[in-house]
C-alpha cells in the first residue's frame, strides 16, 4: 500500500491531467523570473541550452548542479560564484510548476489526506503511530508546502532536506494545533514555518477549514487526474 500511494502522487507521470500542464508550465514564459535574465544568458552557453527563452528550465539546471556537488564533482568558478542566484531561480521556477494553485491538490492532496486521517486517531485518543516519514522527491516537499499554505515557500529543496507538520497539544487548554517545521539542508537550523491566516501555532481545526479545498483521497485523486490504472513496472529490464 505504501508504495502505491508513492507512485500514485507521482503526478508528473501518472496524472495525465496534471502530466499535460507539466511540460507546458516548463515551456513557458515566467515574468516573475525576469530579474534573473543576465543570469540566464550567461548559463545558457555553458550548458548549452537557452534559459533566456525558457527561464524555468532553471530548476533542472539547478537540480543538475546540486547532484554533481553531492557526488563530490567539482563546478566550474564561474557557475560556483553564482550558485546562490541560480538557487534564488530555480526557487521561482519550482514555485512556477508546481506552485500552480489550480494543480496542487493533484500533487499533494492525498498527502494532506493521510495527514489528517492519523492526526485525527490522535485527537480522538485513538492508538496510532506517532510519527510517519515519506521519502520524497524535492517536488514532493514543495507541493506539500504549498496544499498546507505555508506563507514563505521555501525555494526548490536540497537533497535531505524535509518538511514536516507536527500535531501538538498545548497542555493548558488541551487544544490541539499543527506547527510547520523545515529543515533546508543536512547541518542547517530547523525553521518553523507559518500558515496563512493561521501563524506558526495553527489551531487544528482552522487548519484543516484553510486546507479543505486541496485535501483528497485516492478515489477522488484518481478521478480528477483522469488516470486509470497503476504504473506497471517491467521488473525484466532491471
Amino acid at each position: 500500500m505504501a508504495s502505491n500511494r508513492m507512485f500514485m502522487n507521482l503526478g508528473t507521470v501518472n496524472c495525465p491531467i496534471f502530466n499535460e500542464t507539466y511540460y507546458d508550465l516548463f515551456m513557458t514564459s515566467v515574468s516573475s523570473m525576469n530579474e534573473y535574465t543576465d543570469l540566464l544568458a550567461m548559463l545558457s552557453p555553458l550548458v548549452n541550452f537557452d534559459l533566456v527563452s525558457y527561464p524555468a528550465q532553471i530548476y533542472g539546471v539547478n537540480d543538475l548542479f546540486q547532484s554533481m556537488l553531492s557526488l563530490g564533482i567539482t563546478l566550474k568558478p564561474q557557475i560556483l560564484d553564482v550558485l546562490p542566484q541560480i538557487e534564488e531561480a530555480a526557487g521561482k521556477a519550482i514555485n512556477h510548476i508546481f506552485g500552480n494553485d489550480q494543480y496542487i491538490h493533484l500533487q499533494a492532496g492525498t498527502f494532506l489526506q493521510e495527514f489528517f486521517n492519523y492526526a485525527d486517531k490522535i485527537v480522538q485518543g485513538q492508538n496510532t503511530p506517532r510519527m510517519r516519514i515519506y521519502s520524497a522527491h524535492d517536488f514532493n516537499v514543495f507541493s506539500l508546502q504549498a496544499v498546507t499554505r505555508v506563507t514563505e515557500r521555501q525555494g526548490a529543496p536540497k537533497y535531505s532536506s524535509f518538511y514536516a507538520l507536527e500535531l501538538r497539544k498545548v497542555r493548558c487548554t488541551g487544544e490541539y494545533v499543527v506547527v510547520p517545521v523545515y529543515l533546508p539542508e543536512p547541518g542547517a537550523d530547523i525553521k518553523q514555518l507559518e500558515i496563512q491566516e493561521c501563524g506558526a501555532l495553527c489551531d487544528y481545526e482552522q487548519f484543516q477549514d484553510i486546507t479543505k479545498d486541496y485535501v483528497l483521497d485516492i478515489a477522488t485523486w484518481r478521478t480528477e487526474c483522469g488516470w486509470s490504472e497503476d504504473i506497471h513496472i517491467d521488473e525484466t529490464i532491471i
